[in-house]
C-alpha cells in the first residue's frame, strides 16, 4: 500500500501556487510592454536606419542624404535631338507620300481591271453590241467623267464628259450594261480615286466597227508610273509611252482590246 501511495503522488500534477511559481507570467502576457534600460535604449538606437536615427536630417552628414535625381536640360535636349533624327530618317526611307501614291495606283489599276472585266461580260451577253451608246459617238469621241482634262487618244477628238457613274448608258462610259442577258456586271462606274485637279483621270474610248475598246489611267507614284521599280505604264502594251520612246513622252496606263492600244 505504501508503495502504491508513492507512485501516485509521484503522478500528481502540481498545484496552481507551483506553476505560477515555476511559469511566471511574462510583461508580454501580462499586457505590459517591455522596458528597455539607458544602455540597451542607446544600442537600439545606433542600429536603426539612418532614415529614423533622431535629427538625421539636420545633423547627418550631406552625403548620406541623396534624394532621387532628375534629367538636366543638357540631357533632354541630346533626347529630343536624337528623337527627332530617328523620325526624320524614318519618314525618308518609309516615305508616307509615296506609300499614299502607290496605294492610289493600285486602286486605278484594279478600277480598269473591275470595267475591263465588265465590259467583255456586256460583249459575250449581249445580242447587239453598242460600245457608245444611244448618244455618243465612238468615232470622233472619247469619255470621261472629269471636264477640262488633256486628251488621251490620238483618234478621237471630241472630249464627253459627265460626272454621272450610272450603268444605263447615261453614265461617264456610254456603254448599257443592263442590256446584257445575264444581269449587269456593275452597279456602279469606278472614278479616279484623285478626286482634285484635272491631272488624274478615267477615259474611254471605243470603236463600234470592230467592237474595240480602251480604257486608261494616269499614275502619281514613281514606282508605278513609266521607269519605276514596279513600273506597269511601259509594260501594258499600249503606245503611251510609244515603242522606243523611253519615259520622256507623256505616259499612260492602258487596257483593252483596241490592237496596240493606240486609239
Amino acid at each position: 500500500m505504501e508503495s502504491k501511495r508513492n507512485t501516485e503522488q509521484s503522478f500528481c500534477p502540481p498545484s496552481e501556487t507551483t506553476q505560477a511559481r515555476l511559469y511566471p507570467p511574462s510583461q508580454k502576457t501580462a499586457g505590459v510592454s517591455p522596458r528597455l534600460n539607458a544602455s540597451q535604449s542607446s544600442a537600439s538606437a545606433d542600429f536603426a536606419p539612418p532614415s529614423i536615427r533622431k535629427g538625421y536630417r539636420g545633423h547627418e552628414p550631406a552625403e548620406l542624404y541623396n534624394p532621387i535625381r532628375g534629367f538636366t536640360l543638357l540631357e533632354l535636349l541630346v533626347v529630343i535631338s536624337i528623337l527627332a533624327l530617328l523620325a526624320t530618317t524614318t519618314i525618308l526611307v518609309i516615305n508616307p507620300a509615296e506609300l499614299l501614291k502607290r496605294a492610289r495606283d493600285s486602286e486605278r489599276i484594279s478600277d480598269l481591271s473591275v470595267m475591263q472585266s465588265a465590259i467583255h461580260f456586256y460583249l459575250g451577253t449581249t445580242k447587239t453590241i453598242d460600245l457608245d451608246g444611244s448618244t455618243g459617238n465612238c468615232a470622233n469621241e472619247w469619255f470621261t467623267h472629269k471636264s477640262g482634262t488633256a486628251n488621251p487618244f490620238q483618234g478621237p477628238t471630241t472630249m464627253a464628259a459627265t460626272t454621272s457613274r450610272t450603268i444605263d448608258g447615261t453614265g461617264w462610259i456610254p456603254i448599257d450594261f443592263s442590256l446584257s442577258s445575264a444581269g449587269t456586271p456593275l452597279t456602279i462606274l469606278p472614278i479616279d480615286p484623285q478626286s482634285d485637279g484635272t491631272t488624274y483621270y478615267y477615259a474611254y474610248g471605243c470603236d463600234n466597227s470592230s467592237s474595240t475598246y480602251e480604257l486608261n489611267a494616269n499614275f502619281e507614284s514613281e514606282g508605278y508610273s513609266c521607269g519605276g521599280n514596279t513600273d506597269a505604264e511601259s509594260s501594258d502594251g499600249g503606245d503611251r509611252p510609244p515603242g522606243g520612246a523611253g519615259c520622256t513622252e507623256p505616259t499612260r496606263y492602258e487596257v483593252g482590246t483596241e490592237p496596240g492600244l493606240d486609239m
